[in-house]
C-alpha cells in the first residue's frame, strides 16, 4: 500500500486501530520515523483561563424608553404564544412619528450583520457610524411602517456619518460604493430574508397595511412589498432657436426614478407636474418584466421637506404611458421630491 498521509497517522495514534496502518508501519521505515517524530511533538491546548469572562464581554445596553426618533436602533420583539416568544431582531427607525387613523406609527427596517452577503438593494453602514461600533447591511426592501407601541427598547442610535448616508439613501442619491453585488437573479438566497426576521416584519407591517382599507379587517389583505426607487440624473438635449444664429442645442439636467423588483422586474418613469391643476404625476416610461410580472395592483409613496408626512398615490396596475396621480394641491414640485416607495401586492 502507499504511504498513508500525515493525518491518517495523526488519528492513528489518538487511538483509531487500523490493522492495516499497523501491518503498514512494520514494514516502512520512514512512516516509522515519521510516527516517532510526531509522538514526541507537543500538542498545543486551549487555555480556557485566557479567554475573557462572559460578564467583560460587550453588551447592548437597553436605554430607558423614550420618544421614537428618526435614527434610533431599537428591538423589535417577535410575537408571543402559550410557549415561547419568537426571538427579537434590532431594527433602525428611517423617519419622524406621524399620527393617523388614531395611531402613531413610524418607518422601521431590520439590521443584520451579514455584511458580506449585501446586495444592490442593500446599504452598508460601517462600524464608526453607530454608536454599537457594529457594520451593518440595511435591506431596504425590508422596509415598512410599523405602529410605535409594537417597537421595543432603544439600543442605540445612528452617528453623525450614519444619518448622513441614510439620509442619502432614502432621498435615492447614496454613493454607489455604499451599495452590495447586484442580485445574480431570482434564485439569488440574498434576497431573501431569513425566515425568523420576515416573520416579525411582515407582522409589524400587517397592522398598518390592514389600517388602510376598512374592509382589510374582515377579508384578510395580501402581503405589501416595498421597494425605494433610485433617483438618477440624466441629460436631455433640446434644440431651441436664437433670434440671431442657427438653432442650438443645449442639454437640461433631469430626473428618472428606477426601481428593481426581485422576481418581478423593473420600473422606470419620471415626475411630472401640472401647474393649472397642482397635480403631480408619476409617468410610467420602461417596464421590464419577468417571472411573475407586474401585475399587482400598486402605489407610489412619496416624501417631501414640504410635507409633514408621507402621501400615497392612486392604486394602479403598471403599464407603460401611465400617469399615476402622486397627490393633489401638495405644493411640490418635481425637483422638491426626496423620495418615492413602490408598494406592490405580492398576490400575483
Amino acid at each position: 500500500m502507499r504511504c498513508p498521509l500525515p493525518i491518517d497517522w495523526l488519528e492513528y495514534l489518538e487511538g483509531a486501530s487500523s490493522d492495516e496502518l499497523a501491518a503498514h508501519l512494520t514494514e516502512c521505515l520512514s512512516c516509522r520515523l515519521l510516527v516517532e517524530e510526531l509522538r514526541r511533538e507537543a500538542r498545543p491546548q486551549l487555555q480556557s483561563s485566557r479567554l475573557p469572562r462572559p460578564d467583560a464581554w460587550p453588551h447592548w445596553r437597553e436605554t430607558q424608553q423614550t420618544s421614537v426618533a428618526f435614527g434610533e436602533i431599537r428591538w423589535a420583539p417577535g410575537p408571543s404564544t402559550a410557549i415561547n416568544t419568537v426571538g427579537r431582531v434590532p431594527v433602525l427607525v428611517l423617519s419622524d412619528i406621524w399620527e393617523e387613523k388614531g395611531n402613531t406609527w413610524c418607518e422601521i427596517v431590520p439590521l443584520l450583520t451579514d455584511i458580506e452577503n449585501a446586495t444592490s438593494l442593500d446599504i452598508v453602514l460601517h462600524r464608526n457610524e453607530t454608536d454599537l461600533e457594529i457594520p451593518w447591511r440595511v435591506p431596504l426592501r425590508g422596509q415598512t411602517i410599523a405602529n410605535v407601541r409594537a417597537l421595543g427598547a432603544p439600543i442605540g442610535c445612528l452617528l453623525e456619518g450614519g444619518r448622513k448616508i441614510v439620509e442619502l439613501a432614502l432621498e435615492g442619491r447614496a454613493p454607489q460604493e455604499r451599495f452590495g453585488t447586484p442580485v445574480e437573479g431570482p434564485d439569488d438566497a440574498r434576497v431573501r430574508l431569513p425566515e425568523q426576521i420576515d416573520s416579525i416584519i411582515r407582522l409589524l407591517g400587517r397592522e398598518y397595511a390592514q389600517s388602510t382599507d376598512v374592509e382589510s379587517l374582515q377579508t384578510p389583505k395580501p402581503r405589501v412589498l416595498s421597494f425605494d426607487l433610485r433617483r438618477l440624473v440624466v441629460q436631455r438635449s433640446q434644440t431651441r432657436g436664437l433670434q440671431l444664429a442657427a438653432e442650438s442645442t443645449v442639454k437640461e439636467e433631469e430626473y428618472e426614478w428606477f426601481v428593481e423588483i426581485p422576481s418581478r422586474g423593473s420600473l422606470k418613469g419620471r415626475i411630472e407636474y401640472r401647474y393649472a391643476d397642482d397635480e403631480l404625476l408619476f409617468v410610467v416610461e420602461d417596464l421590464v418584466e419577468i417571472e411573475t410580472g407586474l401585475h399587482s395592483p400598486a402605489q407610489i409613496m412619496l416624501w417631501s421637506q414640504r410635507l409633514s408626512k408621507p402621501v400615497i398615490s392612486e392604486q394602479f396596475v403598471p403599464k407603460i404611458g401611465d400617469q399615476v396621480l402622486l397627490g393633489r394641491d401638495l405644493g411640490v414640485l418635481p425637483r422638491e421630491v426626496g423620495r418615492l416607495e413602490v408598494r406592490l401586492s405580492d398576490e400575483d
